[in-house]
Formats: structure tokens, C-alpha cells, sequence
């Protein structure tokens, strides 16, 4: 007959919170060597081979959860042992105990979300909108001329560019040679996913003409630091085409379109897909922008500065793969670290923002919706499910999609009780 052994005793941990600075706090915590015994335990009944590293992480996510739940607050970093004191140690005959260093912040008052002012662009897509994108499909397939005049709206160039933030003498972003459209007058340039507002100024302009231009660079960017700056654009067109279009029977034919109208449905349908996405993600960088005002959240230093840290140890390593060194890549990290310290304070407010958003609204997905989304971004791209999955497994994309499903279940949220004018 077997009797079974006694569980993991939550309340037996001793857990002294001490708040030693605004959302900063010392954690003296002790788990009593019976229930060490009883963690690896019951651990080892479900993994047999469980490595002690691994328990040790688990034993001490344990106590930071549980240390939480004490202080009805919630985290959004790890934690750090503390410097004066040395790491816990796990020991099956011995208590498991230390000091750690832990953000953790209380749930806000949240203010009246109405007064949060929206300013987006109409829902409906329009005629115009569908024209415009069966002419651009003509232009697709069009034939190319080499061109001898100035561009004009809807001409093809080939360009480099270099971004230049103001304080900035060498470029935050460069952009290798690739072929554009020339945007009609007022729209924006897409220069390969980079989207530049006032690129409509090489209009008028030659093959080996420089030019340059004031934009504002994408909030898509990954570097938090340059989001949204605005800068100043150097373009090099290297050579000029004009397009002759393809008739409209020949879009529809190339589509497998049954006739023009079915076609033009399916381009409202999927310029519908676009717009709400815009939408969506117009709203989000609104609301949050607004609701950082309203809700003040202090970010304890040793968190600022870990921030800075982990973005200029990334930084000097793309620069040293991109062959800079010496006083170069000094020189450049200069420049990229007080541009990192200007913007981590305000990056880490709205991860945190978001974290308790989350947690007001009660916001939950699971696997089987991060799957959905990918699905959706595949077939507006026209990607196979699996192709894009894997590129974002690779290059680390699932978390940032996990980020931005969030934010935009957020933002569902506030646009029906939000002011939008």
C-alpha cells in the first residue's frame, strides 16, 4: 500500500516585501527545507529527469508568484538577485533563500477612457480607393521604357536612401538599392515596407539626381528608439522608367477572375482587411500615446538601465557585423545611446501600460489564436500559413505578434467608448 506524499506548502514560504523605491522592491524570501524536498519531489514524479537548474528556476518562480499574490501586484520584468547578496542555492536538505530585486506595480485608478480622442481615418472604402488599386494592378504588369524626362506620378525608379535623424550626421536607417513607384502627389513612398511620407518630392526629378526630403519614420521600425522620429530623407535615383499599363481584361484574365466586377468585390474585400488594420493599429498608437498622460507609471532605474543596456549590447553587435570599429563604432554608439536613454523610459511605461491594461480587461488568447493570426497575415500576403510561421519562429516575430494582438484586443476595448472626432 503506497501513501501519498505531503504537497508544496505555499504558505509555509517566509516572504519580507520591502517597497524600497516607487515599483522597486527587495524580496527577502526563504522556502523551508521540507518543502524544497517537497518541490523537487513532485517535480521528478512528472519529469523524472529534470535537471536541478531548471528546478531551481521553477522553485523561484514559485516565490516570486507567490510574493506577488502577497502584495496584489503584478511584474513585467525578471527578477535580479540582489548585488549585495549571494544567489540562492538549491539543495534538497536545505532552505532555499535570497534576496532578489523585483518590479512590481499596482493597478492604477484608470481614468474615464472617453476622454481619450481618436482621430482615424473612415472605416468605408470607397470607389476611388478600388480605381486606384485596379490601376496600380495594371501598372504591375505593365510594360517598362526607360525614361529620358523627369518622374512623374506613377513612374518606376530605382533609389537608395539614407535616414538621418537631425542630431544624427551618420543615417539611423539606410535603404539599399530597390525599385519604387513614384507616389501620386500627397501619398506616401513605399520603399520595400518602409513607408516614407513626402516621398511624392521625387516627382519632377532625373536618374542621378539627389534628393532629399523631410518624413517621419515608421512606427514598424524594430528600434523603439527611432519609432515615429521625425528625419530626414537622402535619396539616390539611379535610374527612371515609365510604365505603360496592361488593359483591365488583362488584370482580370492574369486574377482568374470571372469579369472586372468580381475582381474589383475581391479588391474591396481585401482593401477593407487593410483598412481596418489600419485602423486598429492607428487607434493603438493613439489611445496609448494618450493614456501614458493620463495614467502616470514611475519605472524603477535599475529597470531603465537594463533597458539601455540590453538595446546597446544589440546595437554593437549589428553594427560590428555591419564591419564598423575603432572610432566609428564608437562614435555611432555615442549617438545611439542617448537616443536608447531618451526613449526607454517611455518604451518601458507603455510595456507596462500594456500589462495592466491587460489584466483591467481581462484580456486572454491562446495558442490557437496566435495560429488564426498568423493564417489571416498569410492570406493577405499571400504566404502559405507554414512559410510565415517559420519565418517568425526564426526571426523571433512570435512575441512581437503576441505583443501587438494584445494591444489591439486593448484597443477594441476603449474605440467603442472612446471620443473620436
Amino acid at each position: 500500500m503506497t501513501t501519498d506524499q505531503p504537497t508544496f506548502d505555499h504558505d509555509a514560504l517566509t516572504i519580507a516585501a520591502e517597497e524600497i523605491a516607487p515599483n522597486e522592491w527587495r524580496i527577502d524570501f526563504e522556502v523551508p527545507a521540507e518543502q524544497v524536498l517537497r518541490f523537487i519531489r513532485q517535480l521528478r514524479a512528472v519529469k523524472p529527469d529534470i535537471h536541478p537548474q531548471e528546478t531551481s528556476s521553477l522553485l523561484m518562480s514559485v516565490v516570486v508568484d507567490e510574493t506577488l499574490a502577497r502584495i496584489d501586484r503584478d511584474r513585467v520584468w525578471h527578477p535580479v538577485v540582489a548585488p549585495d547578496t549571494p544567489p540562492p542555492v538549491l539543495h534538497p536538505e536545505k532552505p532555499f533563500a535570497g534576496t532578489i530585486l523585483l518590479d512590481a506595480f499596482a493597478a492604477p485608478t484608470w481614468p474615464d477612457f472617453s476622454l481619450v480622442t481618436l482621430s482615424l481615418p473612415p472605416e468605408e472604402v470607397d470607389d476611388a480607393l478600388i480605381e486606384r488599386e485596379m490601376f496600380d494592378q495594371r501598372l504591375d504588369a505593365g510594360t517598362r521604357s526607360d525614361l529620358d524626362g523627369p518622374l512623374e506620378a506613377d513612374d518606376e525608379c530605382d533609389l537608395s536612401a539614407a535616414l538621418h535623424l537631425p542630431e544624427s550626421p551618420e543615417p539611423v536607417v539606410t535603404i539599399p538599392r530597390r525599385t519604387v513607384r513614384v507616389p501620386p502627389a500627397g501619398s506616401p513612398l513605399n520603399a520595400g515596407g518602409i513607408v516614407l511620407p513626402g516621398g511624392d518630392a521625387l516627382a519632377g526629378h532625373r536618374a542621378g539626381d539627389e534628393v532629399v526630403f523631410q518624413t517621419t519614420l515608421p512606427t514598424t521600425l524594430p528600434s523603439p528608439e527611432l519609432q515615429g522620429r521625425k528625419a530626414e530623407a537622402r535619396v539616390t535615383v539611379h535610374a527612371t522608367r515609365r510604365i505603360t499599363p496592361v488593359s483591365e481584361n488583362d488584370v482580370v484574365a492574369r486574377y482568374g477572375s470571372p469579369s472586372a466586377d468580381v475582381l474589383r468585390m475581391q479588391i474591396r474585400f481585401a482593401l477593407q482587411q487593410r483598412r481596418t488594420d489600419e485602423r486598429r493599429s492607428e487607434a493603438v498608437e493613439q489611445i496609448f500615446a494618450q493614456l501614458i498622460g493620463l495614467v502616470p507609471i514611475e519605472i524603477p532605474d535599475r529597470i531603465v538601465e537594463m533597458l539601455i543596456e540590453r538595446r546597446m549590447k544589440a546595437v554593437d553587435t549589428e553594427l560590428e557585423q555591419q564591419g564598423l570599429t575603432g572610432d566609428e563604432l564608437a562614435n555611432r554608439l555615442d549617438g545611439v545611446r542617448t537616443r536608447v536613454t531618451d526613449s526607454a523610459p517611455l518604451f518601458a511605461r507603455r510595456r507596462v501600460l500594456s500589462m495592466l491594461l491587460q489584466q483591467h480587461f481581462g484580456v486572454t488568447f491562446s495558442e490557437e489564436d496566435i495560429l488564426a493570426e498568423i493564417r489571416r497575415l498569410a492570406g493577405l500576403q499571400g504566404r502559405r500559413p507554414e512559410e510565415l510561421r517559420q519565418e517568425m519562429v526564426e526571426g523571433g516575430g512570435i512575441e512581437s505578434l503576441r505583443d501587438r494582438m494584445i494591444d489591439a484586443r486593448i484597443a477594441d476595448r476603449i474605440l467603442p467608448v472612446a471620443t473620436q472626432l
